[in-house]
């Protein structure tokens, strides 16, 4: 199982892409968004645990959630809803595939996904 070449994407609670320019996705400050992650799966159908932390402006962590979930032969994303930046500046989205979480046994399945935004 591999993520997708651009696994990922930012959406507002609306579905509405988060506005990218020159390479730099940016969003609002306060406003919801939901994170997609893609996954390109060639077998069968396999349990992951995608993690996603969000570190923020001042270093800390600003959203961390993780889902349980299944992913089917092809291509197929998952959601987690809720990362609402509170401050302006520099955000890191950071993604991690694991096959279950750590305390049950989980290993990494997938590289690590990283994507650098700005809140305004």
């Amino acid at each position: 199982m591999a993520l997708d070449p651009n696994p990922l994407g930012l959406y507002t609670s609306t579905g509405q892409p988060a506005p990218s320019s020159g390479g730099t996705v940016t969003l609002q400050r306060g406003v919801a968004y939901d994170i997609e992650l893609a996954f390109q799966q060639n077998d069968a159908t396999m349990p992951v645990t995608p993690i996603l932390e969000v570190i923020g402006p001042d270093g800390s962590i600003a959203y961390l959630q993780g889902v349980q979930a299944s992913v089917q032969g092809g291509q197929e994303t998952i959601t987690v809803s809720g990362f609402k930046p509170e401050e302006t500046g520099t955000y890191t989205v950071k993604a991690f595939t694991w096959s279950t979480w750590l305390d049950e046994g989980g290993v990494p399945v997938g590289e690590p996904y990283w994507l650098t935004v700005k809140a305004q």
